[in-house]
């Protein structure tokens, strides 16, 4: 008979070749070509008979011809099998002469080949065009496979952004979309394709503020399929949790950092707190991604914090003012690296001064500056080799050394099409609101002619409920104005139903 031995099972079927005794033998067959075979002695109580379930496919050797013929089964009778081979030729052969694979791989199909064992051709045909259908899906998805098995609307910007992450050697990047264009779908891939690389050993942190923790794991559990991970190997933790998150950081391979700007701004003593421990982990976590919409301008400081995550080398926290410098200079260098082109050689003298006007402690800009005047004399020529070198050398040195975004993605709205294509534009429309300030007047010289009367004079309950009625109407007026209608109803029929209150100096309820 056929068993699964327990402690082994992932090496699959074997077959009982003697039973007797607290001790049976078992076979496991690898290749037709291997007349020794792997045959242990294990203790009977290991061993769980199995039934081969139909289609199963099985070996056997044809005496007549000393061929390896292969067939599937048909049905397994408890003292043999019946077998259907090519052509519906179905003979029942007993359990000795038939043999199961094992589940070891394949050393070298030279074996089987050899012994002419090939596919049944209508699972190879079937196959094949499954096999076709994915290499074709893999290929225009640049092979990453989590965008194929998400539940979501790929969009370009989104995409792009996605290809640029995962086919980085160095996976550290600011992600810093516009609020709306996908942060979270975006962070959302990387983090399924980083549990589809390496199911068994990725680890993944996402850091969160507490009211979005329920949101992200709803994400990822309906939109990225990890609800197997979640909580095992992909956690989603609160910002505010600061030990349990020195825990998870001592293995994460993974960290995702949601309102990174949150952690990064050092307004209090536990944001501070966890952005030091964030940072003494961040250098050895292989993969980091920030997500923060949060603007430049005015927020220099907690900018360069989040940066320094990314890269400490590049992003020192000791050299803020020069950060502070780039960014003031930011246009103006974009616009000379644009400008510095051969074609313009005739005016980039007043591009060079200005550059060392604003740069005038950048020794390196200097000399390079000096470099390219001397080529600048006379009428030079755009093709002269010197002098394309020198406009090259000069506009890589301020693209590496000025330029801010080596680790940020952002898309504006501007630049993404197509999101909202039923749109045309806005039309603005002037409401003149007449009526609601009749209300507001109504309502004023409602609560004047109530609060006219001596307070000591009016009893309390009339009191209390000219208040309640006031507020009622205050809130109708601030959220649904709709609702004032019902309100003044329900005091008309207040009034009605106790005749014996007096509700004296009130303005006709009517009115309202």
């Amino acid at each position: 008979m056929f068993c699964i031995v327990k402690g082994i099972e992932s090496l699959g079927n074997a077959k009982v070749i003697e039973a007797t005794g607290n001790n049976w033998t078992v076979e496991y067959f690898d290749s037709p070509a291997h007349t020794l075979r792997d045959v242990r002695t294990i203790p009977k109580t290991s061993i769980i008979p199995k039934k081969l379930g139909a289609n199963t496919r099985v070996y056997y050797r044809d005496e007549s011809t000393d061929q390896w013929i292969v067939g599937r089964v048909l049905q397994d009778m408890g003292d043999g099998v019946e077998v259907r081979f090519a052509d519906k030729n179905d003979v029942y052969i007993n359990y000795e002469h038939l043999f199961v694979r094992c589940n070891k791989p394949i050393a070298d199909p030279v074996d089987y080949l050899v012994n002419v064992i090939t596919e049944t051709p209508q699972y190879a045909e079937a196959r094949s065009g499954f096999l076709e259908s994915y290499i074709s899906q893999r290929g225009v998805s640049w092979g990453i496979s989590a965008l194929l098995s998400s539940v979501i609307e790929l969009e370009p910007h989104q995409i792009n952004v996605i290809r640029r992450i995962l086919s980085d050697p160095s996976q550290r990047y600011l992600l810093a979309d516009e609020v709306g264009l996908g942060k979270t779908i975006e962070a959302g891939v990387v983090i399924r394709q980083a549990v589809l690389d390496d199911p068994k050993r990725h680890y993944v942190i996402v850091l969160v503020p507490r009211s979005l923790v329920q949101q992200w794991r709803q994400e990822l559990t309906q939109r990225f399929g990890l609800a197997d991970f979640i909580e095992i190997s992909v956690f989603v933790v609160a910002q505010d949790l600061v030990d349990e998150i020195d825990a998870h950081l001592a293995e994460a391979t993974l960290l995702v950092i949601d309102e990174a700007h949150h952690v990064a701004s050092g307004i209090d003593s536990q944001s501070r707190q966890l952005y030091d421990i964030v940072r003494s982990h961040s250098q050895r976590i292989e993969r980091l991604l920030l997500l923060s919409a949060t603007p430049v301008l005015r927020n220099e400081s907690g900018f360069l914090r989040m940066l320094h995550l990314l890269d400490p080398v590049v992003y020192s926290l000791d050299d803020e003012e020069g950060f502070r410098t780039k960014i003031n200079h930011r246009q103006i260098l974009a616009e000379a690296v644009a400008s510095l082109d051969p074609q313009n050689a005739l005016y980039l003298d007043s591009i060079l001064e200005e550059l060392v006007e604003k740069l005038p402690s950048d020794a390196r800009l200097l000399e390079l500056a000096g470099a390219l005047r001397s080529q600048l004399v006379g009428l030079p020529d755009e093709n002269d080799p010197e002098l394309v070198e020198a406009i090259r050398v000069l506009r890589a040195h301020l693209s590496e050394t000025y330029r801010l975004h080596r680790r940020i993605l952002r898309n504006r709205r501007k630049q993404v099409t197509g999101l909202t294509p039923n749109r045309s534009g806005a039309r603005v429309v002037q409401i003149h609101e007449v009526q609601l300030e009749r209300t507001e007047s109504l309502l004023e010289a409602w609560r004047i002619s109530a609060t006219s009367i001596n307070e000591a004079e009016q009893n309390k309950i009339l009191r209390c409920d000219r208040i309640r009625f006031f507020w009622k109407v205050v809130g109708a007026l601030l959220t649904d104005p709709g609702f004032i209608k019902l309100v003044c109803e329900e005091r008309m029929s207040t009034i009605i139903n106790a005749p014996g209150l007096s509700f004296e100096g009130e303005v006709s309820l009517g009115e309202f």
